[in-house]
């Protein structure tokens, strides 16, 4: 069991946000290890009650472009966006659809592809990167894997798939996914990723006196791995030497403090982190202080 604060919502809403007060609780966590959420260890009362803020990931400067830095001498890439019909190929490899799932075909083709780039060039990694695919079932993923496995194992590359919510043009949010480590993958995965979340922000700004910045994941419970996550979120306000996440649930309205994130700024002004589990991420620089 994990402490917890929990958000007790009260009878009535005021402009959109619910009314709530302060009490601890517990909240049960399933198999999750390595770079997984962690610990909170609040218990008191909502006057004195506060995570624990022990632990800090490392970071690097940010500067600012339209896609997560994915370029170094240890990955390769390939980007497509992938689905279940009406797909074509253009000159640059990219395969476009217009549905809102991928088949295992496109996953395993994108794959391999990036492993044969990443042979090619000697990394370690080859990340195929999927666009404008809104869900993927646990299937597709571990199908995907079993017909790459071996390939990469042999290349001593380690397979991954990122799949990229777009934005005016431009990556907003990626997740990538490690092909090595599907065993226990949730059975549908929603793969969409905001910045904005009117009632958590709006919630968060009411009880707590931190500057904030919010990743809003559709996928809402865990899954089933610990997957990486990449956005352009807006940090101005926050010190990056020092980011502390809290993962939120809204439909239990509780939050944890996430430790062992491994968080880092890229080049490109995306926050990078880890992360085991969806729901709203709540980004700060100091442990949450009560109003």
């Amino acid at each position: 069991m994990r402490k917890v604060l929990a958000f007790v919502l009260a009878a009535s809403l005021c402009l959109g946000v619910a009314a709530i007060g302060f009490a601890a609780g517990d909240a049960t966590t399933s198999g999750r290890s390595g770079t997984t959420p962690g610990d909170s260890t609040s218990s008191s009362t909502p006057d004195s009650s506060k995570p624990d803020s022990s632990s800090t990931p490392d970071s690097s400067k940010p500067d600012s472009s339209s896609k997560p830095d994915s370029s170094s001498s240890s990955s390769s890439s390939d980007s497509s966006t992938g689905g279940s019909s009406s797909s074509g190929t253009t000159s640059s490899n990219t395969t476009t659809t217009r549905t809102e799932t991928v088949r295992e075909s496109a996953v395993t083709s994108a794959v391999n592809k990036a492993i044969e780039r990443a042979v090619a060039s000697n990394a370690s990694s080859a990340n195929a990167v999927i666009r404008n695919v809104k869900k993927v079932s646990a299937d597709v993923l571990k199908k995907a894997a079993e017909k790459v496995t071996s390939t990469a194992s042999s290349s001593n590359v380690t397979p991954k798939v990122s799949f990229d919510t777009m934005r005016g043009g431009a990556v907003l949010g990626r997740l990538t996914f490690d092909l090595t480590k599907t065993a226990n993958l949730a059975s549908d995965i929603n793969l969409g990723v905001s910045t904005s979340n009117r009632v958590v922000s709006n919630t968060f700004a009411k009880f707590f006196k931190n500057e904030t910045a919010l990743v809003d994941l559709a996928h809402k419970t865990s899954y089933g791995t610990t997957i990486e996550v990449a956005v352009k979120v807006d940090l101005k306000d926050l010190n990056t030497e020092n980011l502390i996440f809290y993962c939120y649930d809204l439909a239990t309205n509780s939050y944890f403090k996430m430790d062992n994130t491994a968080y880092f700024v890229d080049v490109n002004g995306y926050v990078h982190f880890n992360t085991s589990m969806g729901g709203s991420i709540i980004i700060t620089d100091s442990a949450l202080e009560l109003k």
